[in-house]
């Protein structure tokens, strides 16, 4: 008898551990603990971007927003990002549709890729297909995903149709009116997974 309650006994101490185990699984998964492919492969969309104090991306956020994110639709399949086709409606907000006759609007059809990704660490490393002014670690949030978008010290010629402006400070200010300096800058843009 004493056999057969032992038996019992480590099957209910089993039970309860593999129950232990999946409840700690689940809640590593739900508090951001483990990611797998699947729960970054889906579409986004621009939520918020505040400017960091500093255009190397350190500092405090501000409160104002950096607009960024506006009509930012992004998409993660089973291994590469991209902006995917959109409609467009009236008032310019895109919204992703598969098929266009979804479209309420015009429909731009073209996927244009931006970075292969792989999971690592909990974050999502991007590696750009070509040049990209984004971070290249994504960190996944309870609601989507975040990302550092930066622009580097740019003279900005509104005229120049060539983009003949010039690559330095001096030179820009030189040009008076005619060109703007713009000091490097860089948002923390935040997306939702739809």
């Amino acid at each position: 008898m004493s056999k057969y309650l032992k038996l019992i006994g480590f099957s209910l101490i089993l039970v309860i551990s593999c129950e232990d185990a999946a409840d700690d699984l689940a809640d590593a998964i739900a508090g951001g603990g483990m990611y797998t492919d699947s729960d970054v492969i889906g579409v986004y969309y621009g939520t918020s971007s505040y400017f960091y104090a500093n255009g190397d991306c350190s500092g405090d956020l501000g409160t104002d927003l950096a607009g960024f994110h506006e009509n930012t639709v992004l998409k993660f399949d089973a291994d590469t990002l991209w902006f995917p086709p959109v409609c467009i409606d009236a008032d310019t907000n895109m919204t992703y549709v598969e098929d266009p006759s979804e479209c309420n609007g015009t429909y731009e059809s073209e996927n244009i890729e931006l970075a292969t990704w792989e999971l690592v660490n909990n974050s999502i490393l991007l590696t750009p297909i070509e040049s990209m002014p984004i971070t290249n670690n994504v960190t996944i949030t309870a609601t989507g995903v975040e990302f550092n978008f930066s622009l580097d010290a740019e003279c900005n010629c509104e005229d120049d149709e060539d983009d003949n402006c010039p690559e330095t400070q001096t030179e820009c200010e030189a040009l008076g009116d005619a060109a703007e300096w713009r000091e490097a800058a860089c948002a923390k843009v935040t997306l939702t997974k739809q």
